[in-house]
């Protein structure tokens, strides 16, 4: 599944983006509903929908009860896009994000692809300056 898709879908509901904010840290669904006082069913349906598209992972408890966290794609994905409020450099984007190289050069590629960054500009030798198109930036600003 395309990262950036997943955003989209996430930042096209209210509750949806409620719940992925809330799950920086582990929470049930109990939790969640609690905190976003809405009822546990409309948690549970959120969650199906978030895991379906791997952006959110179980981790059982004791008998039935479960927490649910953010994947490391969906966090990686949350902080290549808020680091590009400048022109950023690969260089630059790996150093802030402390991940090999490949990796983040393959979140770009993603993103590139789907319309969400632009190459900036390019100097010598080969440094590629990227920065989010206006597509990018509101799908930044609503993940704030």
């Amino acid at each position: 599944m395309d990262l950036f898709h997943d955003y989209a879908f996430v930042v096209a509901g209210k509750k949806r983006k409620e719940v992925v904010k809330l799950l920086g840290y582990p929470r049930t669904p109990t939790e969640l509903a609690k905190l976003l006082k809405v009822h546990a069913n409309v948690i549970t349906r959120i969650i199906k929908d978030l895991a379906s598209r791997e952006l959110v992972q179980s981790h059982e408890l004791q008998g039935r009860k479960k927490t649910y966290r953010l994947t490391k794609r969906g966090e990686l994905t949350r902080q290549v896009l808020d680091n590009l409020i400048e022109p950023k450099t690969l260089p630059d984007l790996t150093k802030m994000l402390r991940l090999h190289r490949n990796l983040v050069f393959s979140i770009i590629k993603s993103l590139m692809k789907n319309g969400f960054i632009t190459l900036f500009k390019t100097l010598r030798p080969a440094r590629k300056f990227y920065q989010l198109t206006q597509k990018g930036e509101a799908i930044r600003e609503k993940l704030e």
